[in-house]
């Protein structure tokens, strides 16, 4: 069986995309994709405590 390389590359870039999010419909593949990814990155990290205070414990 023989492929042309576009078919493969296609496929594999739509493996790759919806890998993470497996619940998004592959017709609306590309924008929920992005939407679904940016919150996470464009998050802040928590703050963290000033040095003196001891911060809670992680496990209680």
């Amino acid at each position: 069986m023989q492929f042309p390389i576009i078919t493969l590359m296609l496929s594999l870039a739509l493996v790759t995309i919806a890998a993470p999010t497996p619940y998004i419909p592959i017709g609306s593949l590309n924008l929920p994709a992005v939407s679904a990814r940016s919150p996470q990155s464009n998050t802040p990290p928590p703050p963290r405590p000033p040095k003196g205070v001891m911060p809670p414990p992680a496990h209680s």
